[in-house]
């Protein structure tokens, strides 16, 4: 093969990944609605993901591929002059299969009970997936009166487990990964 054909296929190669990246996980992937509240003893998270199924990732998920978004959150204290402290870290991870036999979605969430939740209904199963509802992220006796905090998440499609005949096609293999933007809220306790 001649040099300039090799780099005519490296280059729509180059092309047809960067083309098809943000395809896959849809329009402007992000955070939204983030909320942070507290009931009687516990600081607590809500939390959807927007636009994190697009039209391939659906279709790889109803031919049998297990999808997992992790969310990474942060509570920090904020200090004037200084760098923030760290109080707490947590990574919470949704799970999606497709059971294909059944035509049931099993959702496994690690905030959750170990029990996977099974639907039948797509739209049931990405809500799922998408929305974190109450998540404690630590005790209130951990925090300061009167001090300023900020809560960093964000979400990121972190693994997916695929047909092993599927292994080496390239479209397979690095254009899966997103990851959205952090989102902060600022609280003063």
């Amino acid at each position: 093969m001649t040099r300039p054909f090799l780099r005519r296929i490296a280059g729509f190669t180059l092309v047809l990944m960067l083309i098809s990246s943000p395809l896959l996980a849809g329009k402007d992937t992000r955070l939204k609605n983030m909320t942070v509240t507290n009931n009687r003893d516990t600081l607590l998270l809500y939390v959807e993901v927007e636009n994190a199924f697009g039209d391939q990732i659906l279709s790889a998920l109803n031919s049998g591929v297990t999808l997992s978004f992790s969310f990474p959150v942060i509570v920090r204290r904020a200090r004037s002059f200084w760098l923030d402290k760290k109080i707490s870290q947590i990574e919470l991870t949704h799970t999606i299969k497709f059971d294909t036999l059944k035509k049931d979605y099993i959702i496994t969430r690690s905030w959750k009970s170990s029990e996977p939740q099974t639907v039948k209904s797509l739209e049931e199963a990405i809500l799922l997936m998408t929305r974190i509802e109450g998540i404690p992220l630590l005790p209130l006796d951990r925090l300061e009166k009167g001090e300023r905090y900020r809560i960093a998440a964000k979400g990121r499609l972190k693994k997916i487990s695929r047909p092993s005949y599927l292994k080496y096609v390239l479209f397979f293999r690095n254009s899966w990964k997103f990851e959205t933007k952090w989102t902060f809220v600022d609280l003063i306790y």
